[in-house]
């Protein structure tokens, strides 16, 4: 049982010391918690491990991969979110191995990228689970590195073995770079640097005195994802709920909702997570249309360029669309969220009387890129439309939600774009 009081957080070198720590002194408190959302409109089914519980698959695990590698050698993750990628990732760590947090080959337009690490990293092993392995083994194909299926090591394979106590100074994983601009660089990351970045992002929120659950979507490969909802969970002993990524995206609400049940929630995301929970009102085409919902983020926002326009006459404007949409109807432009992405008309757009004073529109992440539709008529060329590789926003079938923060990348482009049509 947890509960509300925080455990003492003891001055551990590394981060499998730190489960094992709590495995011992409050092993039937909640560790990890993945929430699965099978289904459309779901919920949410919860699997959770307590630390007892982590510990036993960690040793487990780790006593596999001793089994198959010699000291040092690198260990790829190409597992799915979830309580597996969290187990294969401490106990790679745990054999006194390298971890190299990666992802599964059916991550969209990823697969070159994938393909490109694999053979910088050279794993001796690679993680995956059952439900991910025919996909994995087909990837890889004849030759490659061998595959151990995290779900179906036995408990008691660790039964009997002593763990290793890594070397704080020697290497925990490799933290591969996007890739966005060159080509993907592992940067190595030491055990003692892990923690100690795990610490210091308690510290700064305060939260190494006080109770805490981090709640989050980022992807386990992502190194903000990693720290904080793997490394300073584990520093701290306290309970991380995780999600997909997928799942954040389809339903944006399931990431606020998991919030909501956690007072002492702690969660991080780029920027354009906020805008996209806090302006995506449920859509269902066309019986859903309701004027509380796509009608209300259109009127706003309609409202709000109509009020600037108002207020500075002599003024032009560049409108910047981040995780939104830009649909038209009769030859005006209207913004909305969900309502793009499922093609529902668009129920406020921007008066005739504004569109002189519009000079440019910016467009990252355009819904409607996914439907193969494109801003037409007034606004067709004061729009810059850009799209990065992968973002599964505005690219059909894209399942990297990484990609916008590669965005950055287009700043200058953006501006010249804009620059021009002032």
């Amino acid at each position: 049982m947890d509960s509300g009081r925080p455990p003492l957080v003891p001055a551990c070198p590394t981060l499998p010391e730190y489960v094992r720590h709590w495995a011992e002194t409050t092993p039937d408190r909640r560790a990890f918690t993945f929430v699965e959302h099978p289904a459309q409109h779901s919920r949410g089914v919860h699997r959770t491990l307590t630390w007892r519980r982590l510990d036993v698959r960690v040793r487990a695990l780790a006593a596999r991969l001793a089994d198959e590698t010699d000291p040092g050698d690198r260990v790829a993750l190409l597992c799915p979110q979830g309580t597996e990628y969290v187990t294969a990732f401490l106990a790679a760590l745990a054999a006194g191995l390298v971890a190299v947090p990666l992802y599964t080959p059916g991550l969209s337009g990823h697969a070159d990228r994938l393909a490109g690490v694999l053979a910088d990293a050279r794993p001796s092993v690679v993680v995956t689970t059952s439900r991910t392995r025919d996909e994995v083994r087909d990837f890889l194909g004849t030759g490659g590195p061998r595959i151990v299926v995290a779900d179906e090591v036995p408990d008691d394979e660790g039964r009997g073995r002593e763990p290793v106590a890594p070397d704080p100074g020697t290497t925990a994983y490799l933290q591969y770079t996007s890739g966005s601009t060159r080509a993907p660089a592992g940067v190595e990351i030491s055990h003692g640097n892990v923690v100690a970045n795990a610490l210091q992002a308690l510290s700064a929120y305060g939260l190494h005195t006080r109770p805490m659950t981090s709640v989050g979507w980022l992807p386990l490969y992502h190194d903000m994802g990693l720290v904080l909802s793997v490394a300073a969970p584990v520093a701290r002993g306290a309970l991380s709920v995780l999600m997909d990524p997928a799942a954040f995206l389809h339903e944006p609400v399931r990431w606020l909702r998991l919030l909501a049940a956690h007072p002492d929630a702690v969660s991080a995301a780029p920027n354009f997570a906020y805008d996209y929970s806090f302006s995506s009102y449920k859509v269902n085409y066309p019986a859903g249309l309701s004027p509380t919902s796509a009608a209300r983020g259109n009127l706003d926002l309609v409202n709000h360029v109509k009020s600037q326009a108002a207020a500075c006459p002599g003024q032009k404007f560049v409108l910047v669309g981040y995780s939104q949409g830009a649909n038209v109807v009769d030859n005006s432009i209207g913004i909305s969220s969900a309502g793009a992405v499922v093609g529902s008309p668009i129920v406020a757009t921007l008066p005739a009387a504004v569109e002189p004073k519009v000079a440019a529109v910016l467009l990252f992440g355009n819904p409607i890129r996914a439907l193969g539709k494109s801003v037409t008529g007034t606004y067709q060329s004061r729009t810059l439309d850009l799209c990065a590789q992968g973002d599964p926003v505005c690219e059909n079938g894209g399942g990297d939600v990484g990609a916008h923060l590669s965005y950055r990348d287009d700043a200058e482009e953006a501006a010249t774009f804009a620059a021009g049509r002032l």
